[in-house]
């Protein structure tokens, strides 16, 4: 394991331990071969719908989060974390419609 010695806006320096990084981008890259086509799949008959663009704009920011880590090691991962945030709410406003319309029995 080899500790990084990265700098952050106020000048202090911090260890950054890959211990955390490589797994997290290894999971985003699994994540994002399963999420992409089962996403696209269950959307297909509707690309267009403003809930597959909210997808398509999670699928890009945890790309982009990977491309950042990928480009440059010494980088924050701050942008992997917000994508990761970003589409669990994604997943969790996408549960609770699903949800409510089965309950009210108007399908998914």
């Amino acid at each position: 394991m080899s500790n990084r010695i990265i700098t952050d806006s106020q000048h202090e320096t911090r260890a950054l331990d890959s211990c955390v990084e490589i797994p997290l981008v290894r999971f985003t890259c699994l994540a994002l071969v399963v999420y992409v086509p089962a996403e696209t799949l269950y959307s297909w008959p509707y690309l267009m719908d403003p809930g597959y663009l909210v997808d398509v704009v999670a699928m890009l920011l945890l790309a982009l989060g990977v491309l950042h880590l990928r480009r440059r090691p010494d980088a924050s991962i701050a942008p992997l974390a917000a994508a990761w945030g970003w589409t669990a709410c994604l997943a969790w406003r996408s549960y609770l419609a699903r949800r409510l319309s089965r309950e009210r029995d108007l399908g998914v």
